[in-house]
């Protein structure tokens, strides 16, 4: 690889960066991946192929060792430190129909990291995990540029979980796919112990039991110490009873009611009764003065 690539590196680290948007740790990883490939690239094949994509992941070596994936057009190449010793490793496998991809997830200080296992016959297996985004462009880039564009074949989890090596303070413990045809033994709990009922003391003869709460005195009243006289009950005379009427169709009685008079109304009653007395007085006047008793 040529000391010109150095350019194309920062490009592919800000290719995979624009893909988780907003997440400072993933872009710090990512700065600290590109640092690792420009160490590394006096150890890597020297060709004209520029790489597409760097991508930030933690390679499962004695301990954890914080790398670079770099992914080019035929093949896809890890460069880390090694711990301790400072020296940096490079592992290469290439990308054809006859490599195989498989997917799994590790726990790694309580997260949850995404597992590639790139296989390939007559190379070294290439195992390296992807820390946790939020963005699902990122997993789907890496099954597209690892997976379908190559022609891969993505096949099931097969390898050894990493759980079974040391890791110092960092610990992924493998998840395995639970085995659905084996009884769930787990959730056959024993039943409870029974308890023993404990004995209770002797009683003896004179003892009373005192009342914590004091007896109300309406209620009192209605207590019965036994030495009220009883007094029994008359007896009672059973009573036929009366036959049964059958119904009557009778007409109802109602009160009959006078017809309503229609009158003159009271404007009509006023102007008559105003125009007889003006007649009247008027007459009286007309007589008066003919009889000459006005003078």
């Amino acid at each position: 690889m040529a000391d010109g690539q150095s350019a194309s590196l920062k490009d592919a680290t800000a290719a995979v960066v624009d893909l988780v948007p907003g997440d400072a740790r993933f872009a710090d990883l990512a700065e600290r991946a590109l640092h690792q490939a420009e160490a590394a690239l006096g150890s890597l094949p020297q060709d004209d192929e520029v790489v597409r994509y760097l991508v930030p992941v933690v390679i499962p070596a004695e301990t954890l060792a914080h790398g670079a994936l770099l992914i080019l057009p035929s093949r896809c190449v890890a460069a880390w430190r090694q711990p301790g010793s400072g020296q940096v490793r490079t592992r290469a496998v290439e990308l054809d129909a006859e490599t195989s991809v498989a997917l799994s997830a590790v726990t790694v200080d309580s997260e949850i990291w995404g597992r590639f296992d790139v296989m390939r016959p007559g190379q070294d297996d290439l195992t390296f995990l992807v820390p946790p985004v939020d963005a699902v462009a990122l997993p789907e880039l890496l099954r597209r540029v690892l997976v379908r564009e190559p022609g891969a074949h993505l096949v099931p989890f097969a390898g050894t979980p990493l759980g079974a090596r040391s890791w110092g303070a960092e610990t992924p413990r493998q998840t395995p796919d639970p085995d659905l045809t084996q009884p769930l033994s787990a959730l056959d709990t024993p039943a409870p112990p029974a308890l023993a009922a404990a004995p209770l003391p002797p009683r003896r003869v004179g003892d009373e039991v005192a009342i914590e709460v004091p007896l109300y005195r309406d209620e009192a009243l209605y207590r019965d110490d036994g030495s009220a006289p009883m007094h029994p009950l008359p007896a009672i005379e059973p009573v036929a009873p009366l036959p049964a009427q059958p119904p009557q169709d009778r007409p109802l009685d109602l009160p009959a009611v006078a017809p309503r008079r229609r009158g003159l109304p009271d404007a009509l009653k006023g102007f008559l009764t105003g125009l007889v007395a003006t007649l009247v007085v008027g007459g009286f006047y007309v007589l008066a003065k003919w009889q000459g008793w006005l003078g």
